[in-house]
């Protein structure tokens, strides 16, 4: 009697810590870059940025031919870099914390022929 009295317990108890459950709603950055002679978008992907402490999502992209562009997302900061071609530049870096807001950030030192801008409150493609 006493294993059934405390089981039925630790169900109320467990359901009533369901009611007010807050859910984590990451904040998602968009990757684009644009040839700026053709005006042909080349990529245009979103990425959560993590919410885990220590945690990092990266993802490669090709831009064109040999040109890729990596993108580095963790709670601190959101790093964008190429390979593939000569004369590229340094990586780039923002805080991830811009993207909790509706924001967008243009690089002042994109490849050669492109436009690279990050913006926030995208929707993530599911596989």
């Amino acid at each position: 009697m006493k294993i059934r009295t405390l089981s039925v317990v630790a169900l109320l108890l467990g359901l009533a810590g369901c009611e007010d459950r807050a859910y984590v709603s990451p904040a998602t950055v968009l990757l684009s870059i644009t040839n700026v002679d053709s005006g042909v978008e080349r990529v245009h992907r979103c990425n959560y940025v993590p919410v885990l402490l220590g945690s990092e999502v990266r993802a490669r992209y090709v831009v064109e031919g040999e040109l890729k562009a990596t993108i580095s997302l963790n709670r601190e900061k959101v790093t964008v870099s190429f390979e593939g071609a000569d004369d590229l530049p340094e990586p780039w870096s923002v805080d991830s914390s811009d993207f909790d807001a509706k924001v967008t950030e243009v690089s002042e030192t994109p490849p050669k022929n492109f436009d690279v801008e990050l913006s926030s409150a995208c929707v993530v493609e599911e596989p």
